[in-house]
Parts: C-alpha cells; structure tokens; sequence
C-alpha cells in the first residue's frame, strides 16, 4: 500500500545514503512544491537524485529494502528461481556492482543455500580476467545472503541475435574467441564452467573505444575437480515439466549421461553450439521435446551450416564440427586449442582442424538407457540466475575472414546511441566522453557521474563541451561547442574547481557550434572566441583592465579576484558576437548555481547573480576530447 503522506515518503528518503546535504535542504522546498507522492517522485526521477525503481520502494513505504549494509540499491536487473538481481552501490568503496540476493523463502532449503555459497566460493577462487566477471563480495546481511558481482553494462548474446539477427563472420568468431580465452583462463584454476549458452555471455562496448568486449557470467554450474558434490546438483526444469542438467538446447552428450564427469571438453562443445547459434540465430538441435533434443546431441549431425550460412568458409566449419564432435576426444582438448584455431585459421588440408571421427561413440545402445535413467530419475533443485542489462545497440567488428577473403559486404555501422552526444551532434563520433555531470548535483565538492581522464592517455587537438537543460516549463535545449585545445591538461577542462588547477581568460579559436536555442549564432570556425574558467570571485576593475569590456553589459572581460575558492566562473563566450554560449557559475551554492545557454536576457549577460538553476528541471554537462 503506498505511504498517505509525502512527508513519510521525505522521511524515508532522508534516512538513506542517496542525497547530497544540499540536495536534502532542497527537498524541504520541494515537499512543498509537490503536494502528492506522484509529482514529487516524477520530480526527483527527472532530477536525476532517484530511479524509478527507488521511488517506487519509497512510495509503497519498502525504503528499508533500499539498503543493504554498505549496499545502496538503484534498480532491479534480472530474475531466477534462486533469487534477484539488482544494480547496487558500493558507498565505501563507490563503485557499481551486481548485487545477487538469494530469496528468503529459500533460505531454509540447505541444498540451494549451499549451491549459492558455492558459486560464491567457485566465483572467489579465481583470479580475475577480462572475460571473466569477477566477484568482489559475499555474505550475509540478517536473513539475506547476497554476493556482489562486477557490473556489466551490455547485452547477453543469445538477446543479440534475436535482436539483430545471426552475426557478422568477424564478430561470432571474436565473441567465441573472447569466451574461449575466458574459459580457458577457469580451465588452468581447475574449473569447469558446465553451463555455456549464449545467455551467459555479456557483450559490454567500451564507449571510448568502440571495442566490444564478451564476458562469462553465471558459474552456478561450475565445480572444482576436487569437490564433489551430490547427484542432485545443478538440475533443471524444462517448460514441459521434465528435468535435466544444465541448458538442453546446448549441453553436451556426455554431460546429461554423468553430470560430474564431464570436463572442460564439454564445455567446448557447449561453446560449440553458441558458435552455431550466433552464425544461423538457432542452436544446432533447437527444436523437437526434451527427449529428441537430448538424443539428437548424441547421435545426430546437426544441419549442415553451409546450407544455412554459405558465407561461411570450409576452414571455418572445420572448426565449428570439431567443437560439436560426439566423442570428447575428437573435439579440441582446451579452449586454448579454440582460440589457436580462431586467431590462425588454417585455410585447408592439410593444416584444417582435424575433423571428428565418422565412427559413432561406443556403446549408444547403452547411452539410450543411461540417459532415459537420467531424465527420469532427477529432481528439482533450482534454476540459475542470470544477469542482463541491455545496450541501446550492437556494435559491428570486422576481423579477417577464417579463409583470408575478403568479406561479401560490409555490416553497415550501428545508429549512434540514443542519449549520445553524437546522436545529436554528428561531430561529436570522433571524441572521447571525458567528464559526464549532472549539474542538478552541484556542490562545493564536484563528483562526476563519470569521470575518465585517467584513460585520455594521448594527446587531444580541440574540447567539446554539450551542455542540455530543460526548463521547468519548456523543451530540451542543448548546445555543442568545440575549439581547438587550449591546454594539453585534461584535468583542467572540466568544471574549474579549485582542485582542477584551471584558471583561464583566454581567447580561443576554430570554434564550431550547434544548438537549438534562439538567437544562438551557429557555425564552423569560428575565430573569436573567449573562456573565462576560474574558481575565484569577480575583479571590479575590468574596464580598466581589458579593453572593451563592461561590467554592467557584455562582461566578456570579467577578471578573477581572491579569494581563490570564491563566486566560480565556467563561461564559453563568441567574443565578436557578443554572445554568451554557456555559463556554469558558483557551482558551490548547489541549487542557488548560475547555469544558461546564450545571453540572460533579464540581468548579466553571462548569467552571474541570477540563481537560475532553479529554472531547469533538467541539466547535465559532458566535455569531450579529440585525440590526435
């Protein structure tokens, strides 16, 4: 039932590590703003300071769920029969993770709470690798068991393809290859992951880069060599209410016959068949009842991928049937093995992969028995979890083809994201996010809501800045505006802090401006340009200073004065037009801050001493960088 009163929903949230000391002061006055939960929750939502899912906690009085020892809970992600999970932050050591909860229902279940805290054990085990997620923190918090996962922005490849349809050549071959160095960094720690699929594999793109990176999430399935466990283990239901292990559509043979085992060679073949499935958008035994799926993968070839993806090159085949062999001898012995034969496909006999025996694996008859025992004979004890958090696109990577050929046609580049800066400004593609903030979050202490100077590790030849505000009662306005660099120190570009070290009354140059706001002179290389980026006060003396200035009309030729920690000033100026482009200033005041774009029409120019944040229900700033 949702609270009765907006004061107990401003109490709830007052008692929860998720506002700044400013923004709780800003609350009071928005609780009488907003008279009802409603608006007040959509306010804030648009602020930026909760997410819909917090809000919604709040207003059905659960804002206890909200946090979890040092774990502040943004948003809810996936789903499984075990448990949840959820998007969480760290506030000690202030980063995203993936927060698992087991369900409390299930908390006197012995077998699922040991199959959960050994999947804790298995994940803690294991050093970390770049295809690999890695787990930071496990435990208990009163009745809850969580574990605490490395957070993963991207797409699960099995959503992928359904999405997009099968993949380009070079980018299945990547994301197997990827996978495959992922396994094969768990397989010298002693670990058999037994639940491979494409569900299980995050593609994450690195947005400075554009490189996509593949992740194997989910060990729930996994075990050590040395520790055995019990028969009923890591079984599953099917929607036809039979039980199995692991995911029929991609499990090898020998693994629904015996489960423990089954080695990393299985493992192999389940990659096997992720690799058919990114190539033709089905797994190579997709359709048919449990019973024919699961005799199929024992006797039956699966359908000839030439057929069905004729770009494909023989060499490539090659390698594809050697994974999907019947007999785990006639399969690739590691995942290494998969990675040599992707990174150096051989182009044909004599060097191609060598292909499964045609002789059927010994004893089938005998197979038929053990694995209808199998079927039969098992009982539930869970489901996995898996976690998905979707891009709002896929990226294209274009690799060598397995036979040197060139490619039939190329995959035409992916949209720009929505939200993007290059989604409104075209030009913007060819620039690295460098600083990302809500300016709704104004303080005296400044934390981006990404901060990546550190990776601008090369030179860059001109800054951008784009700066959008929505006023209370009015469309988006955003304007965009790069020069040509005027400092090689990209820490003095963002907002000038007096820990930045930025102070600047400079002219800048090649100026080009977009925006859709009135008035605003647009263009490409511009010449007279003007930043005035400082944390001090104001001088009184800028007449008499810098010629043509005014203080009272266009003060392009403010001045800094102590103290050194004062008024602040972030302004973009087009000095011959007489225009302001931008101002961010006394930042420090929070919501009393001065923020606009073009001429204040109703005071300073440029903005000063009029308190205008207030004006806007939206407003965020990112600064870019041109490497060179």
């Amino acid at each position: 039932m949702a609270l009765a009163t907006v004061a107990d929903f401003v109490s709830g949230l007052q008692n929860l590590p998720l506002l700044s000391t400013d923004q709780k002061d800003q609350l009071l006055a928005l609780q009488q703003q907003f008279p009802d939960i409603k608006s007040l929750g959509e306010e804030l939502i648009c602020l930026g300071w909760v997410t819909s899912f917090q809000a919604n906690r709040l207003a059905n009085g659960r804002h206890h769920e909200l946090l979890l020892g040092q774990y502040v809970v943004i948003d809810r992600l996936g789903e499984g029969g075990t448990g949840q999970v959820f998007k969480a932050w760290h506030t000690s050591y202030s980063r995203l993770v993936a927060l698992k909860l087991l369900r409390p229902e299930l908390v006197t279940d012995s077998e699922t709470l040991s199959r959960f805290y050994r999947e804790i054990n298995v994940s803690g085990q294991l050093p970390a690798h770049p295809n690999l997620i890695a787990a930071f923190d496990s435990g208990q918090l009163g009745s809850t068991h969580y574990l605490a996962m490395e957070y993963v922005e991207g797409i699960d490849l099995e959503h992928l393809v359904k999405r997009a349809g099968p993949l380009p050549l070079g980018q299945a071959c990547e994301f197997i290859r990827q996978a495959a160095l992922g396994l094969q960094h768990a397989h010298q720690h002693g670990l058999v992951h037994r639940d491979i699929k494409p569900s299980n594999m995050i593609m994450s793109r690195d947005r400075d880069t554009a490189i996509s990176t593949v992740k194997l999430l989910d060990l729930g399935l996994a075990r050590l060599h040395d520790n055995e466990q019990c028969t009923r283990e890591n079984t599953f239901m099917t929607s036809d209410g039979s039980v199995t292990l692991g995911t029929v559509d991609y499990q090898a043979p020998e693994q629904a016959i015996d489960f423990h085992s089954a080695d990393i060679r299985a493992d192999i073949y389940s990659l096997g068949c992720t690799f058919y499935y990114l190539l033709t958008g089905n797994p190579p035994f997709g359709t048919g009842s449990l019973a024919v799926k699961l005799m199929r993968h024992q006797e039956a070839e699966p359908p000839n991928l030439k057929e069905l993806r004729p770009d494909v090159p023989d060499s490539l085949v090659l390698v594809v049937s050697r994974m999907l062999a019947k007999n785990p001898d006639d399969r690739y012995q590691t995942p290494g093995d998969v990675v040599t034969a992707l990174a150096t496909p051989a182009p044909g006999p004599p060097n191609s992969p060598r292909p499964p025996k045609p002789s059927k694996p010994p004893e089938r008859r005998k197979s038929h028995r053990l694995l209808t025992a199998a079927v039969c004979g098992l009982t539930l004890s869970g489901v996995l979890l898996y976690l998905v958090s979707s891009l709002n696109s896929s990226p294209t990577i274009e690799i060598a083809k397995a036979d040197g050929k060139a490619p039939a046609e190329k995959p035409k580049p992916p949209p720009p994201p929505p939200g993007s800066v290059e989604a409104t400004v075209p030009e913007a593609k060819d620039y690295q996010l460098v600083y990302d903030l809500n300016l709704a979050k104004l303080a005296r202490d400044i934390v981006y809501d990404e901060d990546r100077h550190a990776k601008i590790t090369r030179p860059f030849d001109r800054i951008a800045y784009f700066i959008e505000l929505r006023p209370n009662d009015g469309e988006l306005q955003y304007l965009y505006v790069s020069m040509a660099a005027f400092t090689a120190d990209v820490k003095k570009i963002g907002l000038p802090t007096i820990s930045s070290g930025a102070t600047f009354q400079t002219n800048v140059v090649s100026m080009n401006v977009y925006s859709n706001v009135s008035g605003i002179v647009k263009g490409t290389g511009i010449a007279g340009g003007n930043i005035e980026f400082w944390p001090n006060n104001y001088g009184p003396a800028n007449t008499a200073n810098v010629p043509n200035a005014d203080s009272i009309k266009y003060d392009f030729g403010d001045q800094m004065a102590g103290p050194p920690d004062g008024h602040g000033c972030m302004q973009v100026h087009n000095h011959d037009a007489k225009q302001t482009l931008f101002a961010v200033n006394q930042w420090k005041s929070g919501s009393k801050a001065e923020i606009g774009i073009g001429n204040n029409l109703n005071g300073n120019p440029d903005w000063t001493f009029t308190g205008a944040t207030a004006n806007f229900r939206l407003k965020r700033l990112r600064v870019l960088v041109r490497l060179k």
